[in-house]
């Protein structure tokens, strides 16, 4: 096992310390790693930082090996709309032409 499994344990345990999932509805992956460990959460929001800001957080965080998930509110290049990942990894590689970097980002989806 990868170790994608604590999403989905804490998303629950989170739904049970709020009687359901249904009283979670609107809530986030920060906000229940924040108050199921006590400690500080973050999040970023990729329509206000740049993508060079938001790359060098994502940086940061995994490289200091903090727990990093993401959303997708619409459904985009395959990502499903309402679900949850686990940020694994990432990596920055040359682009064919040569332009621009093209940027990876490592996800596993723990519905599947």
């Amino acid at each position: 096992m990868d170790g994608g499994w604590w999403l989905p344990l804490i998303e629950k345990a989170y739904a049970k310390t709020h009687v359901n999932y249904e009283m979670i509805s609107s809530g986030t992956h920060a906000e229940a790693a924040e108050f199921l460990t006590g400690s500080p959460a973050r999040e970023f929001v990729t329509t206000v930082q740049s993508v060079d800001e938001t790359w060098a957080s994502v940086n940061n965080a995994l490289r200091s090996d903090y727990m990093l998930t993401a959303a997708c509110f619409i459904e985009w290049k395959g990502l499903v709309a309402g679900h949850g990942y686990i940020v694994k990894d990432f990596l920055s590689v040359v682009s064919p032409d040569g332009s621009s970097p093209v940027r990876l980002v490592k996800v596993r989806n723990p519905f599947k």
